[in-house]
């Protein structure tokens, strides 16, 4: 074992310089008849012994007396041996790929350097390691895959040799036409010399395993300017070679980028804890959109899903507008279309559309008015009784302001499924365990749930209810993120969720790692058509009119 130096990540994310000890690896070269043969790559120990047992299980000796000459120094063991023509041809050697049988049969070009700029997260690196494990399907092979910083993982390849794993995953990227030059390998086993040189000559920058690697890799990977990390174990890792590629502190990188490009970040109630604790604003969709509206900042990050992006790009059209995760969408925003609107318009041709701000920007275009959940009761009350009015898209948020109001009106059939998974049977539950907590719950739930509530308030309305009540305990009938907002807001109190199924997938698409991809990339953009923005923005100020 050798130490060398590294950058030690831990769990905690706590960095540190320090050594780690890892395994040498020295070539055993080996000629036959006068000719070089072949070149193992073992660890620098018995490797006499090692050449000649090779030699022997191949068949191509038989006996000492077979072994010419046999030279054993600290760089290398040289041994030449005499086998005659018969008896490679009766015994023909079969060289493989992997466990300590690698062939180096042309070392690394001088031109071979690799000069990807690119920055990668410790965070993601993890998160990639893990998400590799789940792949593995059959016991007692090593597996190989190739990573992409944004979408995960792209290629999975498995085999008996690592090597040889790693063959095929460079094989499907050439029949595939993926470019590997911003990726990621990783692999299972430890990372050998073999291992570097096949990577570094396809112009990957980073290589990382579950094991460490040996010296020989390290010097390569140091000369070819490839990082290389091993020890990936439950968020920690070791960064063996050039280091400066891996962001080991995403949160003060984030911080860098934003005040460079004098940029804003807002974060949705329901996002992860550690987006929203990086965000300039944490609230509900529209308050978030008109705080970002009233900064100078040029440019919005909006962690939330794309409808509140689009509205953040209503009420600041000058403004750049970028969305981490572009796929982050809403099922209820979905559940009703542009298209079905107006044929219920068409149906109805005499009542107004007041449309829920969860809307996709074209079906806010078709509407009179926008409501939040927060202010929803207070539009519908503002109409004339006897005016005729759709309300779009959630049928339980409609419900609630019929009760609320004493109104009729026209309901789609649009809902929030993450909001379904709350019942009043659970609620019930956790209240017999929790006797003393109020419960608190969202508009959109069902009817059922919102009768067994001491409150229906919007998610802000939650956050000033929480802080206002000399009560301790609060069962939350909402998606579950937002839990982490009421702790760091009041500590002293103690948070149930009314059901731990209440999370939405689309909600946590957006990471820390998206947040800087989207920064520094300026990418993805939202754009809203100006005709369709200045329609949706009349239906948007009337509702500021009347709140």
């Amino acid at each position: 074992m050798k130490n060398v130096n590294i950058l030690k990540i831990g769990s905690s994310q706590k960095v540190e310089k320090t050594t780690d000890a890892v395994p040498e690896e020295k070539p055993v070269q080996i000629k036959l008849n006068g000719k070089d043969f072949v070149t193992l790559l073992s660890t620098p120990t018995d490797t006499k012994e090692l050449a000649i047992g090779f030699l022997l299980t191949e068949g191509l000796i038989k006996n000492a007396d077979d072994i010419v000459n046999l030279e054993v120094s600290e760089e290398k063991v040289i041994i030449e041996v005499r086998v005659s023509r018969e008896s490679l041809q009766d015994s023909p050697a079969i060289i493989t790929s992997g466990c300590g049988r690698g062939v180096i049969f042309r070392p690394l070009s001088n031109e071979t350097k690799i000069t990807v700029k690119a920055k990668f997260s410790s965070w993601l690196i993890s998160r990639l390691m893990k998400e590799f494990l789940t792949y593995s399907t059959r016991y007692g092979v090593h597996s190989a895959a190739l990573a992409d910083s944004k979408k995960g993982i792209l290629i999975f390849k498995e085999d008996i040799g690592r090597h040889n794993a790693i063959d095929k995953v460079v094989g499907a990227t050439l029949l595939q036409g993926i470019e590997v030059a911003n990726k990621i390998l990783l692999s299972t086993g430890r990372i050998s010399s073999e291992m570097v040189l096949k990577s570094a000559r396809l112009g990957i920058p980073i290589l990382v395993a579950r094991s460490c690697p040996t010296t020989s890799a390290i010097q390569l990977a140091d000369t070819a300017g490839m990082t290389i990390i091993g020890q990936v174990k439950a968020g920690s890792m070791n960064v063996y070679t050039h280091q400066r590629r891996i962001i080991s502190n995403l949160v003060e990188r984030i911080k860098e980028i934003k005040e460079t490009k004098h940029a804003i970040i807002l974060a949705h109630n329901y996002q992860r804890g550690e987006v929203q604790d990086i965000a300039d604003f944490v609230g509900d969709s529209l308050d978030l959109s008109r705080k970002a509206a009233q900064t100078d900042a040029k440019i919005i990050v909006f962690c939330g899903v794309h409808f509140m992006a689009e509205t953040a790009k209503i009420l600041s059209p000058d403004k750049t507008v970028l969305m981490p995760d572009i796929n982050a969408g809403c099922p209820m925003a979905d559940m009703v279309s542009v298209e079905d609107l107006r044929q219920t318009k068409a149906e109805h041709p005499d009542a107004l559309v007041v449309s829920y701000v969860n809307t996709h920007v074209e079906v806010k275009a078709e509407s009179d008015y926008c409501c939040t959940s927060a202010n929803g009761v207070k539009v519908i009350n503002s109409l004339s009784p006897n005016q005729k009015i759709i309300f779009t898209p959630d049928k339980y948020l409609g419900d609630y302001i019929i009760r609320q109001t004493g109104r009729e009106m026209i309901l789609m059939p649009g809902y929030c499924p993450t909001h379904q998974t709350i019942t009043p049977e659970g609620i019930h539950q956790i209240k017999k365990e929790h006797p003393q907590a109020k419960i608190i719950v969202h508009p959109e739930c069902s009817q059922g749930v919102i009768a067994v509530s001491d409150a229906a308030l919007s998610t802000n309305g939650m956050c000033r209810y929480i802080k206002e009540s000399e009560a301790t305990e609060f069962i939350i009938g909402t998606e579950v993120g937002i839990i982490h907002r009421l702790k760091k807001e009041n500590p002293q109190k103690q948070f149930y969720p009314a059901s731990t199924r209440a999370v939405c997938p689309n909600m946590k698409l957006t990471t820390l790692e998206k947040i800087l991809f989207a920064l520094e990339d300026e990418e993805p953009k939202i754009e809203v058509p100006h005709d369709i923005a200045q329609k949706a923005k009349l239906a948007i100020d009337r509702m500021l009119a009347i709140s």
